[in-house]
């Protein structure tokens, strides 16, 4: 399938595995298979990686072909978020990520309690 007829759903289904293979402790705690013994990689080389996905990521949803309002919303919320990924690593935010409630660390730990 060409780049211009790329089904919003088919690659959304596909970004699902990417991004689980990113984000290994996100996957388990989502309940996909297949990486329980994975870390994710919080260094600046790990961050970059993320980057690099979500901007392929929504250069991949903007070419996808938006034969129906469906489509065209499926389009924007994807965009949406890689948009929002990208602006939260722009601005540092990983840099700064250690509280008590939500950091990289309680996720890690998460996985051990699930």
């Amino acid at each position: 399938m060409s780049a211009s007829t790329t089904d919003i759903f088919e690659l959304s289904h596909a970004a699902v595995d990417e991004f689980a293979a990113l984000n290994p402790t996100a996957a388990t705690a989502y309940g996909i298979e297949g990486h329980d013994a994975d870390w994710d990689d919080l260094s600046p080389a790990g961050v970059a990686a993320q980057r690099a996905f979500f901007a392929d990521l929504a250069a991949r949803a903007r070419a996808c072909a938006t034969p129906t309002r469906r489509d065209e919303i499926a389009v924007r919320v994807l965009l949406d978020e890689c948009e929002l990924a990208i602006a939260r690593i722009d601005q540092g935010d990983w840099k700064a990520d250690l509280n008590n409630i939500t950091s990289p660390w309680q996720g890690i730990r998460l996985v051990f309690d699930s």
